[in-house]
């Protein structure tokens, strides 16, 4: 992995599901307009593990995309490689599934590796410490590393995972958007505060 940030060069994240119809993209264009809203330039892409290549999101998670302030066009589903893991700096999987399987195909990111959910949640916690979040990107994720091995498992590991809407009811589609965007929210927010922090201390 390359420290993005050390070398003036975008930082850059990957967001991983199955189809690249659904989830990921959902997730690729919250983060990628509220990246650019928070005035980070972070380059965001999306690849799916078994991609429907050259398909679009589905209708159902299109019109949340919007509602939630994305595109809900323009996307094109592709499929995950070795060289699309080994070029990012923090790979955010929809389930732990994905997590495996983005380390199988390059097992050097097991480190900036996480599921959306898991990522998000151990930024919320290291806000919460008495010390607060390390001052650049590059210090953040190396602290989110290194407190994921001291993290408690959860008593429901399931809860890392986001549910699959694919050509599921609007309910299933509604629950995956939630936890999404909840998560997206929080990492956005997180980042933004250890970038803000860095330009300070300089």
């Amino acid at each position: 992995m390359t420290s993005e940030l050390m070398t003036g060069r975008p930082f850059t994240v990957v967001v991983v599901c199955t189809g690249n119809i659904c989830r990921s993209p959902l997730a690729e264009q919250l983060l990628r307009v509220r990246f650019e809203a928070a005035g980070l330039p972070v380059l965001v892409h999306s690849a799916g593990t078994m991609a429907l290549v050259g398909h679009d999101m589905t209708p159902e998670i299109a019109a949340i995309s919007r509602a939630l302030g994305g595109h809900g066009a323009g996307h094109s589903a592709r499929q995950l490689t070795e060289s699309l893991v080994a070029g990012a700096d923090l790979v955010l999987t929809a389930t732990r599934q994905h997590r495996k399987e983005v380390v199988s195909l390059h097992p050097r990111s097991v480190r900036c590796a996480y599921t959306i959910t898991q990522f998000a949640r151990l930024i919320d916690a290291l806000g919460r410490d008495a010390g607060g979040r390390p001052a650049g990107l590059a210090a953040l994720l190396d602290e989110v590393a290194a407190t994921r091995g001291f993290a408690v498992p959860h008593a429901t590991p399931e809860i890392d995972d986001i549910v699959d809407p694919y050509r599921r009811e609007q309910e299933v589609y509604d629950e995956a958007g939630r936890t999404i965007d909840a998560a997206v929210a929080t990492i956005v927010a997180g980042l933004a505060t250890a970038v803000w922090a860095q330009r300070e201390s300089a």
